[in-house]
């Protein structure tokens, strides 16, 4: 069979492209298991607030189904999600101060949803972090992934939004 040379040429292209979309994929799998969801990179006070959720959530007869999915987050990593997923400039993640979660079905009532966020954000705000940190959570987000997720950070004030 004879391959002409714009063949050639197309199949050098698909074949570098392949090699780039896989180097991004091991880089995005290496950092989210070394960096995003690396609970040591957190501050201890943040850290502790979120093992204590575990605590009281087992304590009340709660399953602690959770993941983290970031805590510590490169500044330049921050620009790109304030550019394209409506991160805050100001990210406590970029101080290593904050914790991104997803909840899923701590009630085992066979469903992740709403009523899990809230029954992990009203022990967060209520028993854990009070008044002393912030607590976010996104059920009214556009991306489905994020209604799910609950955001807590050691600011030394109370702030929350999306409730």
């Amino acid at each position: 069979m004879h391959v002409n040379y714009y063949q050639k040429k197309k199949y050098c292209k698909i074949k570098k492209l392949f090699k780039i979309i896989l180097f991004v994929l091991l880089f995005i799998t290496i950092t989210f298991f070394t960096v995003f969801n690396n609970t040591s990179l957190a501050s201890q006070v943040t850290y502790g607030y979120y093992k204590k959720l575990k605590e009281v959530l087992v304590e009340k007869g709660y399953q602690p189904k959770m993941l983290v999915i970031c805590t510590y987050r490169f500044k330049w990593l921050n620009n790109l999600l304030v550019k394209f997923n409506s991160a805050a400039p100001e990210s406590w993640h970029t101080k290593g101060s904050a914790i991104d979660f997803i909840v899923f079905d701590i009630n085992a009532d066979g469903k992740s949803d709403a009523k899990d966020v809230d029954i992990a954000k009203e022990i967060l705000d209520k028993e854990i972090i009070k008044s002393n940190g912030g607590i976010g959570t996104y059920k009214t987000d556009k991306h489905a992934l994020n209604h799910q997720m609950i955001h807590i950070d050691d600011r030394g004030y109370k702030a929350r939004w999306n409730y």
